[in-house]
């Protein structure tokens, strides 16, 4: 699982990326080479312990850190004298484990911590799975992996590892991905990719493409460079280099740590990995190699063997440097051949562009030697790249195709179709400060709110741009209402998507499998994504055809890109003609691993718009929802008939949704009201689930007018008197925008309390929870606070917890019940006495002011409509 948020990465031992806007001095010496780390003789020999006590008692107290792990990865060494000590394969791993928990240097960024966790866990894995060997090494302390700066110069090889054994028993299942393991097989060479289909009845060979694909990976300010470590950015540039449907937009420090750990294993490992058939035996000598490549971080042995299935050379692949700013364009030679085979003879700068590119600012590689390659990076480095001309640089990259936002050449236009991934961070906005700030504050897709405008603006009225699809941490909430309105604003004509539900991370499943025939991406098939996407923009018919009646195209489009079927990872699209991004309904088949077996279950989000809604109203029907629908997406403030949820499906109850606003309004808060729920489960289920897919920086307020079916027993409730139904439901959430820079523990959720903004981490949101409803004549209270909304099982448990306060009806100070829900000024207004129900009939009519239309299909109007349609139902 890697994550696109814009925490810092890497080992702590490493030197710190410099940040974007510092300026490179002129004629900079070249960036250190990173190498293998050599291991000189011991000043000490360790006696070989006999037996496992005393090769722990060794670790504890004889050993160095250096000795057991390099970069918080575990030296060679020591994994060779754990492996010779001909112990079962429980204790090896706790040896491992031990070393692990002793010697491993942790940082204060937890992000770096759980990567460096993983990578020590997935090495432990592989080593208790591989045969011993038959001679024992001493354990030498090695030499820092970083070398002072010198001249570039070539590599020592790496140390070619110990060839893994043939497994004497059957091969156990191995886990390729997180959350779809695969049953191991024999690995033969993968074959080449089948090419995108050319478009038919092009007419004459024109040099140009039909449609121009475009993968942007944007990472201006270094958080992912060859001192802090590889990360999501160069995941996704190698995988696009190993499909080969598209020119890759990167910047240079993307590309410099691909080439950089090209140079570092050398062609001879490579092609050793292109040879090895057996699955264990490539993962083993993958592993090897990984571990002495720290660059590459947790998933290292994943990255080798897929820079091992790329070809480099420039019979494959076009590389151009920016004359002028630490970019990077690669073509690959498929592509050019697939859509315009008449080109492939051309010179680079031909090709560029043919492929809608400026060849003025252009400089082809002439060499691909990864030397070569590195120096021209190091130019790119000495030469200042203010901050400001970042988006001006990156877009004269591109054939001018408008004028005055009219296309120039109409009848030889192309479409650009465009991925842009990059690092992402939460625009909130603290008390005080103008929500217009967030331009400033909003950190999408690599780059900063007001360079997305630009970079919008420019995509729009200068080339011709069909369909944008991005990727970033903090995809959804608050950053998602400025792009929406950035994208209003400059009232762009081009489709939007992303991925994101609220003000949190979201993550992508991205890794690698192998079948019997071929080496197979899961979470990035750019291969079927620009293909998909050529059909719907050339070849309609063909597209419906394929795609079935049932599913909605754009979602088919983007679950190409996906593999991690969370709900923080819902997709949203924003059509031109809507003007705002909207959710859409859509079904997943997941498959996750439990102890030895696999379970696959139907996973379903649905979208309850306005028309869908009205139209029940006016039949006066309820609106059944049923299982396998896990998130319930609400997309209008008033549902004035039935909602049935019914019983919690074998994988949970229902989340209920509302989504970010469209717009940045000035004291907005969101209001829902249901006149009725069906929720067979507890109370205490309805408030989670009202709760963690809905961090946002507004209040909300949820009223249900009337509550069946809940569980009373288990929700802490007496038998009911009367009716068992629960009456005007209030739940108010107000965020809490945290503050708290420290990696302290900090509560998930706090019961009968508030949290305080220092309680809650920094780029993080939480809520304080006020919840009430009455019941057998009794008004019930409760408060609650939850401080992270990540750890969903956690938070679900301890809010299953929460208890109510009972207090007559008769009893009860109102005054102060009301002013939980509402302002001094709207209490005056409510007519007195107050009761719950006339609290819940002013927050209900809050919702008229907000949304005028929702005040249309009221009183006289709804049986005006319902005998329309009566009427017509009879003729």
């Amino acid at each position: 699982i890697s994550s696109l948020s814009a925490k810092k990465r890497g080992a702590q031992a490493t030197p710190a990326a410099k940040p974007a806007t510092q300026q490179p001095t002129p004629m900079q010496p070249p960036a250190p080479v990173i190498k293998a780390p050599q291991t000189p003789p011991m000043q000490q020999a360790i006696p070989q312990p006999q037996s496992y006590a005393q090769a722990l008692n060794a670790i504890k107290t004889r050993m160095t850190a250096d000795q057991v792990l390099i970069n918080n990865s575990f030296n060679p060494q020591f994994i060779n004298f754990i492996r010779s000590l001909n112990l079962s394969p429980t204790e090896i791993q706790a040896l491992l484990q031990a070393g692990m928990n002793i010697h491993a240097t942790w940082t204060d960024n937890n992000e770096m911590n759980r990567n460096i966790l993983s990578s020590l866990r997935n090495s432990i894995q592989t080593v208790t799975q591989m045969q011993p060997v038959l001679q024992p090494q001493p354990i030498q302390p090695p030499r820092q992996v970083v070398q002072p700066p010198q001249p570039i110069q070539p590599p020592q090889p790496i140390q070619p590892p110990r060839q893994a054994r043939q497994p004497q028993q059957p091969e156990r299942k191995r886990p390729t991905q997180q959350n779809q393991p695969k049953k191991t097989q024999p690995f033969v060479q993968p074959p080449a990719f089948k090419p995108m289909e050319p478009i038919q009845n092009m007419g004459p060979a024109e040099n140009r493409f039909i449609t121009n694909n475009l993968i942007m990976l944007l990472d201006p300010r270094k958080k992912e460079t060859v001192q802090a470590g590889a990360g999501s950015l160069v995941q996704r540039a190698l995988i696009a280099l190993y499909q080969q449907v598209s020119p890759i937009i990167m910047t240079s420090n993307i590309w410099e740590i691909i080439i950089r750990a090209k140079e570092i294993i050398g062609e001879q490992h490579l092609q050793k990995l292109r040879t090895i058939k057996n699955p264990q035996q490539l993962m083993d000598y993958a592993q090897q190699l990984s571990s002495q490549m720290p660059m590459l971080g947790s998933t290292g042995v994943y990255l080798i063997i897929l820079l091992s299935r790329i070809n480099f050379d420039s019979n494959h692949i076009n590389c151009y440097f920016h004359n002028a700013n630490n970019l990077v364009l690669v073509i690959p030679k498929r592509y050019i051949q697939t859509n315009m085979p008449n080109a492939i003879n051309l010179s680079p700068i031909e090709q560029a562009k043919l492929c809608g590119f400026n060849s003025a600012v252009l400089n082809a590689a002439t060499d691909m030697n990864p030397s070569h390659l590195l120096q021209q990076i190091q130019m790119q480095k000495s030469k200042p790249a203010p901050e400001g001309k970042f988006i001006p640089d990156l877009t004269s990259l591109f054939t001018i195709q408008k004028k005055n936002g009219e296309l120039i050449h109409p009848e030889q236009t192309s479409k650009w179709l465009i991925y842009l991934s990059g690092h992402g961070g939460p625009a909130y906005v603290a008390p005080g400060r103008p929500r217009e700030q967030l331009i400033l504050i909003a950190q999408i897709a690599g780059i900063s709110g007001s360079q997305f405008k630009q970079l919008m603006n420019f995509f729009d009225k200068k080339i011709d741009t069909a369909y944008l699809h991005y990727e970033t941490c903090f995809a959804g909430g608050a950053n998602q209402t400025f792009v929406n309105e950035t994208l209003s604003v400059l009232d762009v004509d081009f489709l939007v998507s992303t991925q994101g539900i609220h003000e949190g991370e979201t993550f992508s499943g991205i890794g690698a499998a192998y079948t019997q025939t071929s080496l197979e991406i899961t979470g990035q098939n750019y291969i079927e994504f620009f293909k998909l996407l050529r059909l719907f923009f050339t070849q309609q018919e063909a597209f419906v055809a394929m795609k079935g009646k049932k599913q909605d195209p754009i979602i088919k489009i983007i679950k190409t890109l996906t593999s991690s079927p969370t709900p923080q990872n819902q997709p949203f699209i924003r059509f031109p003609s809507a003007g705002s991004f909207v959710a859409t309904s859509q079904t997943e088949k997941v498959t996750v691993q439990k102890g030895k077996s696999q379970e696959t279950f139907l996973q379903k989000t649905e979208v309850l718009t306005k028309t869908m809604v009205h139209a029940h109203e006016i039949e006066q029907k309820p609106i059944n929802i049923k299982d396998p629908v896990n998130v319930l997406v609400v997309n209008t403030p008033r549902i004035n008939v039935a909602v049935n949820l019914g019983r919690k499906g074998p994988h949970g109850h229902i989340a209920i949704v509302i989504p970010s606003p469209e717009k940045s309004l000035p004291g907005y808060e969101s209001i829902t009201y249901f006149k009725e729920i069906n929720w067979q489960d507890t109370i205490q289920s309805l408030l989670f689930n009202c709760s963690y897919l809905n961090a946002r920086q507004h209040p909300q307020t949820f009223v249900v007018n009337n509550l069946s079916g809940v569980l009373l027993p288990q929700s802490g409730l007496p038998a009911p008197l009367n009716s068992p139904n629960i009456r005007h439901f209030i739940m108010n959430i107000q965020p809490i925008l945290g503050k708290n820079m420290t990696n302290a523990p900090l509560p998930l959720v706090v019961l009968n309390r508030y949290l305080s903004a220092e309680q809650v981490k920094v780029a993080k949101i939480g809520g304080n929870i006020n919840v009430c409803f009455e019941f057998n004549d009794t008004i019930y209270q409760g408060i609650f606070a939850i401080g992270d909304t990540e750890n969903v099982k956690d938070l679900a448990q301890n809010i299953e917890q929460l208890r109510f306060t009972a207090t007559p009806k008769n009893s009860i100070n109102m005054n102060a019940l009301a002013n939980n829900f509402l302002s001094s000024q709207e209490i005056a207004r409510i007519a007195k006495p107050i009761t719950l129900e006339s609290i819940a009939q002013f927050i209900n009519s809050k919702i008229d002011k907000q949304d005028p239309s929702m005040a249309i299909w009221s009183g006289a109007e709804i049986k005006d409509l319902r005998k329309f349609a009566t009427d017509r139902a009879n003729k």
